[in-house]
């Protein structure tokens, strides 16, 4: 068969007879299929072109609606239907996202060196027209089958571990750094005898356990988010007073010093939505934003209207390397370290699945970073 482009793994695949032999192949080896369908986590057997020759009920379970005859001859991305599967001609593994897949760098990598090979994956699918986002463990191991060499794949699915790892984590993080700061001007006040003084950090105080509820109150949500149990409260808002206020909310808060914020002129206009929310969203990008930005630097937020739409941006002048912008909006992705990883993807989450708006970002060396939310107005 013709060899399609591919940006990453080979792209080659073998044809219909062909691989029906090699299921028929497997198939017939030994106790196999009664050991892969024992086994709750998924399990495939794939050719030397990363084609499913053979897989159990649980990789079936997934896809609802899809019976065995139609993974064989697949690829493992696009039997699950991950979004980067049909960005090329050549499917999955030849895409530019694919070079950062755990699943494809597993297989690849247990080919080369002839040997069990175990990585991490986050795969984004689109499943019953909602994107569903997986973490995995992938295990990738060569075995013979009648002279002939495969590679058996086991796919465990890690996201709930993963999903509270995170957001335990972010919460402990965020509320012991603040708490901590509490505490410390707390520990001011009591030796302190000049009145002015005390109320500078009583201020301080102030804003900091506003920052500490607004950090609960983000969890909160995130959590809610994820189990399905949010409830929405639709308002009518101004968006200008809006943007001011997610300015002032995050203007006092660490990543903000030393960095300026400045807001764009915009038509004044009314929209509905969810306050909570959009403020979630809004202060987590402009958060971000910040935190990407040098010392001294400048983030710009806004917002601009269009038909029957409104779409704020926030930008910053730090350019995002390739690596990054193929995995910004992943669960468990984050560039902050491995206390973090939820940002983005809790962005993406409530202003689509709950806003019914969608985000994207631009950029480019020359231009910097920009995030937009559109939301119907």
């Amino acid at each position: 068969m013709a060899a399609s482009k591919t940006f990453y793994a080979p792209a080659d695949r073998k044809s219909k007879n062909e691989v029906s032999s090699e299921s028929k192949l497997v198939e017939d080896y030994g106790y196999l299929r009664d050991i892969f369908f024992a086994m709750p986590d998924v399990a495939m057997v794939l050719n030397d072109e990363r084609q499913i020759v053979y897989a159990n009920d649980a990789l079936l379970s997934i896809m609802p609606g899809n019976d065995y005859n139609d993974i064989i001859g697949l690829r493992t991305g696009e039997a699950i239907e991950c979004i980067h599967s049909n960005e090329t001609d050549g499917g999955c593994g030849t895409s530019e996202s694919c070079r950062y897949c755990g699943a494809v760098n597993a297989i690849l990598e247990s080919k080369k060196l002839n040997e069990k090979v175990e990585k991490e994956c986050r795969i984004v699918s689109f499943i019953e027209e909602q994107e569903v986002s997986f973490d995995m463990k992938v295990t990738a191991t060569p075995v013979m089958i009648s002279d002939k060499t495969f590679t058996m794949v086991f796919m465990s699915d890690i996201s709930s571990e993963k999903r509270k790892m995170a957001l335990e984590r972010i919460f402990f993080h965020d509320i012991l750094n603040t708490a901590g700061g509490i505490q410390g001007f707390t520990g001011f006040l009591k030796e302190m005898d000049d009145q002015s003084s005390m109320k500078e950090y009583i201020k301080v105080i102030d804003k900091l356990s506003h920052d500490l509820i607004d950090e609960i109150q983000s969890q909160r949500a995130l959590v809610l988010a994820e189990n399905e149990d949010l409830k929405l409260d639709i308002k009518d808002l101004n968006a200008l007073s809006l943007i001011e206020d997610v300015k002032n909310t995050v203007s006092f808060h660490a990543v903000a010093e030393n960095r300026k914020i400045v807001i764009d002129d915009g038509s004044k206009i009314s929209f509905r939505t969810d306050e909570i929310l959009i403020k979630r969203v809004l202060i987590n990008l402009l958060k971000n934003a910040l935190e990407a930005s040098d010392e001294g630097g400048e983030v710009v937020m806004g917002y601009s209207v269009g038909a029957g739409e409104i779409k704020f941006y926030v930008h910053n002048d730090q350019y995002m390397t390739k690596e990054v912008q193929l995995q910004v909006f992943r669960r468990s992705f984050s560039t902050k370290g491995h206390d973090r990883g939820l940002g983005t993807y809790s962005i993406k989450l409530l202003t689509e699945k709950y806003l019914k708006g969608r985000v994207w970002f631009e950029s480019a060396e020359n231009k910097g970073t920009t995030f937009f939310v559109e939301l119907p107005a």
